[in-house]
C-alpha cells in the first residue's frame, strides 16, 4: 500500500527512530498500521450489507434508519446520519459506517 510506505519512511526520519523496526516505531508513536483501518472498513462493509439484506439476525430497525431516498443517483439503501455531540457515540459502528456506505 502507498501510503503505508509513506508513513513508514516518515516515522523511519524522526530522530531517534531509524534504528527501530517499522512495527517498534509504531508501537512508541502510538500509531495504528493503515492496513487495519482498511481491513476493519471492508469488515463495516460487509456487516452493514447483511444487516441491510437480513443476512444476520439482527433486526435492521434497531441499528440503521433507511431514508426514504427520491434522488436517482446512488443506491435505494441510504443510511440516514444522526448527528453525534460526541466523539465516543462517533466511533459506534452504527455510526462509523454511515458516511462510507452513502
Amino acid at each position: 500500500m502507498a501510503i503505508e510506505n509513506v508513513k513508514r519512511r516518515f516515522t523511519k526520519h524522526i530522530p531517534g527512530f531509524s534504528e527501530c523496526s517499522y512495527s517498534e516505531r509504531l508501537s512508541l508513536l502510538k500509531l495504528p498500521s493503515l492496513e487495519l483501518h482498511v481491513r476493519r472498513l471492508r469488515f463495516d462493509l460487509f456487516y452493514c450489507y447483511r444487516i441491510i439484506f437480513g443476512l444476520v439476525d439482527i433486526n435492521c430497525d434497531n441499528v440503521f434508519e433507511i431514508r426514504s431516498c427520491t434522488v436517482t443517483t446512488g443506491h435505494p439503501y441510504k443510511i440516514f446520519k444522526h448527528h453525534c455531540t460526541s466523539s465516543t457515540r462517533s466511533s459506534f459502528f452504527s455510526e462509523r459506517v454511515v458516511d462510507i456506505w452513502n
